[in-house]
């Protein structure tokens, strides 16, 4: 990452740390939290577009430049695959599609096409996953995180939130640092980190502001061995991470604003 962001570092003294403050948090506390050694995190509870409109209506006001956004994982996975009409043929078709023009890394080696995925993630293929009422392989649900429509919800959160805020910004896509990782000891598979990764740019429509190149990374872990009926495969929460390439996007973009 060229933010200096170490994935498992990140998951070493961050995310253990939050998910047991969002365990143990009272029920009475808005969506915005600290942990010792942690910056502010925002609790998202939806990932689809319209609920999310809603709610970041209502909690714009709790989120941080430097927050950490929690999200459901089942619920992100869910909204993932609707858009698959539930069909692992249309996951795997798209697939074949997106493979070509994403960095798809396991334990650090480029995959290349469709046959290495398989093969080096065949430990999971074993294993289902049930979301609503379907239950799939979880190989097949592993293709889907890899495809371009993980983007979706940080895309959609990042245009939503900034909106709030002035509707002439707006997100786009970047080319730069597509990239989506599994890591896992081969030793025991059980246990899958999954690293989500892409740049998007903040413009202005109007303002003659220098657009901002944003690092976008969403972590998500599983671990097989808490399957019950393929539920509790996945970690509640994923976390999601929004770092600046260059400079600090919210303070930039707010005081050429004003001036």
């Amino acid at each position: 990452m060229n933010n200096g962001v170490d994935f498992l570092d990140v998951y070493d003294k961050v995310y253990d740390e939050v998910l047991y403050y969002i365990k143990n948090k009272p029920e009475d506390l808005n969506n915005t939290y600290s942990a010792d050694g942690v910056d502010d995190f925002f609790i998202i509870d939806y990932v689809e577009e319209d609920k999310l409109d809603d709610f970041l209506k209502i909690n714009k006001y709790n989120f941080r430049k430097d927050s950490l956004v929690v999200f459901d994982t089942m619920n992100f996975l869910k909204q993932n695959i609707i858009s698959y009409n539930f069909s692992k043929e249309n996951i795997w078709r798209q697939f074949d599609h997106d493979c070509p023009r994403t960095e798809i890394i396991i334990n650090n080696e480029l995959v290349t096409g469709k046959n290495q995925f398989i093969e080096k993630l065949k430990f999971y293929k074993s294993h289902n996953v049930t979301i609503g009422k379907y239950q799939f392989d979880l190989l097949a649900i592993l293709a889907m995180i890899s495809n371009q429509s993980s983007y979706a919800f940080p895309y959609n959160f990042l245009y939503k939130i900034h909106s709030y805020y002035d509707e002439n910004l707006i997100i786009t896509n970047c080319t730069n640092n597509r990239n989506i990782s599994f890591n896992f000891n081969k030793d025991c598979p059980e246990s899958l980190k999954i690293k989500i990764e892409t740049n998007m740019l903040l413009r202005h429509l109007w303002n003659k502001i220098e657009p901002t190149e944003l690092n976008i990374v969403l972590l998500i872990e599983l671990n097989t061995l808490n399957s019950i009926d393929g539920n509790g495969i996945f970690s509640k929460n994923g976390i999601f991470l929004i770092n600046s390439v260059e400079k600090y996007y919210w303070d930039s973009i707010l005081t050429q604003m004003i001036v």
